[in-house]
């Protein structure tokens, strides 16, 4: 596969015995999108710093990564950033660099407890959904988020509260989004 120098998409499905990602996996200079569901991988290999090309990447329902590596922050092409069901515990503070990015999903990372003040400098964020992970609050930053057209939170209960439009705590911090979805 390492030889596939022209694909532009690759998924990984639900390939129980796979835990870790070839290293050769940088060497798909093409690779536009990378999609890795139901397979226990626990962490990135660190060739793929070097998708230049890479505008999606979705880790869904596997048992890693702890942690983003930082050399995430090298996709400067990533434009859509989906992480379900990873014990995520934080972001590499390197995401910040991230300018491209338009949409960031967090879905059901049980171990993230806090999202960075610098999420502020994601100028392009347009998109942001988070969903069974056991936020607390929003940072600060959230205000500066000007291109932020959708926020949406599901089954996140103490952050549902303090979003709310009367009385929340981070109200102040969501209001200028035009489209908010909060369950």
């Amino acid at each position: 596969m390492r030889h596939l120098g022209s694909l532009r998409e690759l998924l990984i499905y639900h390939c129980k015995g796979l835990h870790a990602l070839p290293e050769w996996l940088g060497e798909l200079k093409s690779l536009e999108k990378l999609y890795i569901c139901l397979t226990p991988v626990t962490c990135l290999p660190q060739s793929m710093q070097h998708l230049n090309c890479l505008r999606e990447l979705e880790i869904d329902c596997c048992t890693g990564p702890h942690e983003l590596p930082e050399w995430l922050g090298k996709l400067r092409s990533l434009e859509n950033l989906a992480i379900s069901g990873a014990p995520l515990t934080c972001l590499p503070q390197s995401m910040q660099h991230l300018s491209s990015l338009r949409v960031l999903i967090f879905d059901d990372c049980k171990g993230l407890q806090a999202l960075p003040e610098w999420l502020g400098k994601l100028k392009s964020l347009e998109k942001l959904v988070i969903s069974e992970t056991p936020l607390t609050c929003l940072p600060h930053s959230m205000q500066q988020l000007t291109a932020l057209q959708m926020l949406r939170i599901y089954q996140c209960p103490e952050l549902k509260r303090r979003c709310e439009s009367t009385n929340g705590k981070d109200w102040h911090l969501i209001s200028h989004i035009p489209f908010l979805d909060i369950e």
